[in-house]
């Protein structure tokens, strides 16, 4: 299921793979989804942050969010 699709839903355990930058906001490969500290005048990062969020709170029991350790040349 989307994020999208997960809108007005709940679920006991919420998993999110690929939780990183490229796959959420469409960047280069290898950064990490990051939350940044400060505010954005940007619409499109604050909608995406919104997304997130609401996927992340779909979870009434636990939520997993993954992410590799590693980019695929090797780099942390």
């Amino acid at each position: 299921m989307t994020a999208h699709g997960s809108k007005g839903l709940e679920f006991d355990y919420v998993f999110m793979p690929y939780a990183t930058e490229e796959a959420w906001i469409g960047r280069p490969r290898g950064s990490s989804f990051v939350l940044p500290e400060k505010k954005s005048t940007d619409h499109d990062i604050r909608d995406t942050r919104r997304l997130f969020y609401v996927a992340l709170t779909r979870a009434k029991k636990h939520a997993v969010i993954l992410s590799a350790l590693e980019e695929s040349d090797g780099k942390a």
